[in-house]
């Protein structure tokens, strides 16, 4: 399985829906991605931490590569388009640091139904310890959900944003170094588990303590190519992480 993906975060009015459908159907045959395109819909943590607002995300899974620069490239959009004016364009090139997935992960992800996507950034005096924490107690509790299928962690590679009819650089406060990608069958969160995590140290010292973070919830639109809307019982248990 790739370890790549590259995430889009999209404002543009609704007059540019086709437009913006017939991009992400271009953009996924030059990246020979699978694809899955998002609509927000909330954060869950309103009012106690910032949202991930951005009306639409795209995720690509595209083939491994060290060009990451060459991947956003590919992602450009035609800056002749009469839209431009009123289009957002947040593009994050990614690699995996760690996954925690379900039993039969390849079949579950054909129920995949809506992703909880946080962007955030550890505190660099107390990192080792909170990812220590994070991997090795929150992934695997939430992937025993039976209705969460795969739980990922991604390191940033490459950022930028399209505003104004031009492309810039992502600063490291608009575009955080990490990201962390839940796959679930439903709109409902795990929240007993995740009231028990937040009993934990890690989750009082880091997450409520020196973790910068967003979050945001989304249900999917379409994938391309189609491989969803297949509904069965989902087995839980986690495989050991790739």
């Amino acid at each position: 399985m790739s370890k790549t993906r590259i995430l889009v975060w999209a404002h543009f009015p609704e007059s540019a829906d086709v437009w913006h459908d017939t991009h992400i159907a271009e953009a996924t045959t030059k990246l020979s991605a699978q694809t899955y395109h998002w609509e927000y819909i909330d954060n869950p943590y309103r009012g106690v931490k910032p949202s991930l607002e951005a009306p639409f995300l795209t995720i690509y899974e595209v083939p491994d590569t060290g060009d990451y620069e060459e991947l956003e490239r590919k992602l450009r959009i035609d800056q002749r388009s009469a839209f431009l004016r009123d289009v957002r364009f947040d593009t994050r090139c990614y690699t995996e640091v760690k996954r925690v997935e379900c039993e039969n992960y390849e079949k579950a992800k054909r129920a995949m139904e809506h992703v909880i996507v946080a962007t955030w950034r550890p505190n660099e005096a107390t990192k080792e310890k909170f990812f220590k924490w994070f991997f090795d107690v929150f992934m695997p509790a939430v992937t025993e959900t039976p209705t969460v299928i795969c739980s990922t962690v991604y390191k940033r590679t490459h950022a930028t944003i399209f505003e104004n009819g031009a492309y810039r650089p992502a600063t490291d406060d608009e575009a955080l170094t990490y990201v962390s990608v839940c796959e679930t069958t439903t709109e409902e969160l795990p929240w007993d588990v995740l009231a028990m995590l937040g009993q934990t140290d890690g989750w009082r010292e880091h997450v409520d303590g020196d973790l910068v973070w967003k979050i945001g919830q989304y249900a999917l639109l379409k994938s391309l190519p189609e491989t969803t809307a297949i509904t069965f019982p989902i087995d839980s248990g986690c495989s050991s992480p790739n």
